[in-house]
């Protein structure tokens, strides 16, 4: 509540200082990740468009000497100057909401936009429950700006005229506020470096589950025991393949290591980039996560390994979709069905090829790798 109160009276004075359209702050999961459509977007500014003050937020002090190790422009969020920043900047770039920064900073002459970090069917915002906590809890601090203004945004991002609706109901936002520009993130799959080495005899998988109940239920580890994951590891060794897993960062602590030789566990630093990572692989495993829309772009095999659908449609975020409707690939309830999968796109990697084409028109807008330049172009308008 005192922080509430002192950015209140920090939002009105903050509106009578001028700020600076050149000066861009830019931030990225709560702060403490480098990563995701603001890095991207971020790194574009700088070798595109030198003439705008593009400056990394964060609270991460790895990240923090990192950039400066790189000679990038950077400021920790609670710093004096990082503080007097925010009460100059013009535009704030966000990936996952307001907390990516010194929220209770924002002003209401600072441009806010939304970059987002996921395309795909599940519910999300206001279209699930939290409308119901928003309501219950916020509604009754509306005179706390901070809070009134937390979920709104002066533009938010899309990928098509579908995602384009579809986010205009879940953010609670005009659709004229809502661009087609495709994820700056997902350039980097449109370059050279995204072609898979056809020399390469060892096969990449990447098995990247979704988050389940937020994390909280320990759910994340009830798929990888040792046990099963022991004949899984003997059929990548008889094909030549390695399996990554790599679970959402906020359930990762569940499962501290796995001890096979054709089975690594990745852990996020605050720099782990996916799509580094869905660039060179070779197939991709997951179920509900929107990771495979992006993968889509690729045009490569996917495997469904949806072993608790039923529970996760009741009980979790739910769709806008029916599952069967937007799953090109086998959809899969256990490790001997992702086994029997693996093998069959080994065989065929066009199988799914119409569907996964079909669904990635209409998820997708722009396949040409310049979505930073359409973002920057939108920015511009609104400036």
């Amino acid at each position: 509540m005192p922080f509430y109160v002192l950015s209140t009276i920090i939002y009105a004075v903050s509106f009578f200082i001028p700020k600076d359209k050149k000066l861009w702050l830019f931030g990225s999961w709560d702060g403490e990740k480098y990563s995701d459509n603001s890095k991207y977007f971020f790194e574009y500014m700088l070798n595109k468009h030198k003439e705008v003050n593009a400056i990394w937020i964060t609270k991460n002090t790895v990240i923090y000497n990192y950039l400066k190790s790189k000679n990038l422009p950077v400021e920790k969020y609670n710093s004096l100057r990082g503080r007097i920043l925010h009460l100059r900047a013009k535009v704030v770039i966000l990936t996952k909401g307001k907390k990516d920064v010194n929220h209770y900073l924002l002003a209401i002459n600072t441009k806010t936009i939304q970059l987002w970090h996921g395309v795909g069917y599940k519910k999300i915002l206001f279209d699930t429950d939290l409308k119901n906590i928003y309501n219950r809890y916020i509604k009754y601090l509306f005179f706390f700006p901070i809070l009134r203004n937390f979920l709104k945004y002066d533009m938010l991002i899309s990928t098509s005229i579908l995602m384009q609706s579809r986010f205009s109901g879940s953010f609670n936002m005009d659709i004229k506020k809502i661009p087609i520009t495709g994820y700056p993130r997902n350039d980097i799959l449109f370059s050279n470096s995204a072609k898979l080495d056809s020399d390469n005899e060892v096969r990449t998988i990447l098995y990247a589950p979704t988050l389940r109940n937020e994390g909280i239920d320990g759910s994340a580890a009830e798929k990888l025991s040792i046990e099963e994951l022991s004949k899984v590891n003997d059929f990548l060794a008889g094909i030549n393949a390695k399996l990554y897993i790599k679970l959402h960062f906020s359930e990762e602590d569940q499962v501290r290591s796995i001890d096979l030789s054709n089975i690594r566990l990745l852990k996020s630093d605050p720099f782990f980039d996916i799509q580094e990572f869905l660039s060179r692989t070779d197939i991709l495993i997951t179920d509900y996560s929107s990771v495979y829309f992006d993968y889509l772009l690729l045009d490569r095999p996917i495997v469904f390994f949806a072993y608790d659908l039923e529970n996760y449609i009741s009980n979790d975020r739910g769709f806008y979709d029916k599952y069967e409707d937007v799953t090109p690939g086998d959809v899969v309830r256990s490790w001997a069905g992702v086994i029997d999968s693996i093998q069959k796109s080994l065989e065929d990697p066009g199988r799914y090829q119409e569907e996964r084409r079909s669904l990635r028109e209409k998820y997708w807008e722009h396949f040409d790798g310049k979505s930073s330049e359409r973002v920057y172009k939108e920015i511009m308008k609104i400036l």
